[in-house]
């Protein structure tokens, strides 16, 4: 779907689900280079900014938050800026962009005021990525409420639960680095950028995404290390209460020893053997195992094995 609208001599090419189509109409109208329009096809390219003469081909990622899945995925989004025109592809609905869309094309028809900054496509550009960007960083929020419940769960006694969502928790934040690292590097590269549509007056307003942004890969880093040290001591918790399992299985196997000793002996059916046919030989080693038992124990206990 190719939607496009105008507002301060600048024009937005709106393209949502990429399709040959559209890759075919930015051939035709806009001197692209094909590669660039390649990866406008393709899925899952990483984020990454080309310049060129006349226009510059950036591709974003915008991390959100897949509840049904509990899974960290990333909006895709490929864009186009040169003197005059914005062009935004996605592989799939974002949205906030939409409905970012919608409101610049209500403004367009009131006729906004002239502004010599806001008469850039440049100043479009930083539009865009302070509202996706700041979206980004309210999944923050959501990441900092998933380690305080997991860290719960961790000093209770459901670690076996609680490991589950260590791991689930620790893979989004490696796809939350992977997003983020090699854009804060891109929002630097956009700084010090310098064209005809991205004038040095704009430096100060990519200079503020980019301080978000690494203000949000410092927050993530920080959420890696909590996390690795919950999971370390997640890990000391169960071995301790594997080890408390083994010594109780151990105490009780020592405690049965006298007991199976006993029937092996008397079970060969040798003659003369002591106690053998006394009616209350059965009695007498059984109770005989059972102090043996209660010493067991109370030996145990004194020496904190239990």
């Amino acid at each position: 779907m190719h939607r496009e609208l105008s507002i301060h001599n600048v024009t937005w090419h709106y393209i949502e689900k990429t399709s040959a189509k559209d890759i075919q109409y930015l051939a035709e109208h806009f001197k692209f280079h094909p590669l660039d329009l390649q990866d406008c096809y393709d899925v899952s390219q990483r984020p990454k900014i080309d310049t060129y003469p006349s226009y510059l081909f950036l591709v974003f990622h915008f991390p959100y938050y897949d509840q049904k899945y509990r899974r960290i995925r990333a909006h895709e989004l490929n864009v186009f800026v040169g003197k005059g025109y914005v062009i935004t592809l996605s592989h799939e609905p974002i949205p906030l962009l939409a409905e970012y869309f919608q409101e610049v094309q209500e403004k367009s028809a009131k006729k906004p005021k002239h502004d010599k900054l806001k008469n850039t496509s440049g100043y479009m550009l930083y539009k865009i990525l302070d509202l996706l960007f700041g979206n980004t960083a309210r999944l923050l929020d959501t990441m900092s409420q998933l380690i305080i419940d997991v860290e719960e769960e961790v000093y209770s006694d459901n670690t076996k639960h609680a490991a589950k969502d260590l791991g689930i928790i620790r893979r989004n934040i490696m796809n939350l680095r992977r997003h983020t690292q090699p854009q804060v590097r891109m929002l630097g590269q956009l700084v010090a950028l310098r064209t005809t549509f991205m004038p040095h007056t704009l430096s100060v307003y990519f200079d503020d995404v980019h301080d978000n942004l690494e203000r949000m890969w410092s927050s993530i880093e920080t959420y890696r290390e909590n996390i690795d040290g919950l999971h370390n001591t997640n890990e000391s918790l169960i071995n301790q209460k594997t080890s408390e399992v083994v010594k109780l299985l151990t105490l009780i196997s020592v405690g049965f020893l006298p007991l199976t000793l006993l029937s092996g002996i008397y079970g060969m059916n040798i003659e003369g053997l002591p106690f053998a046919n006394h009616p209350g030989a059965f009695m007498l080693f059984f109770g005989v195992a059972l102090i043996f038992i209660g010493g067991l124990i109370h030996f145990s206990r004194r020496k904190d094995l239990i």
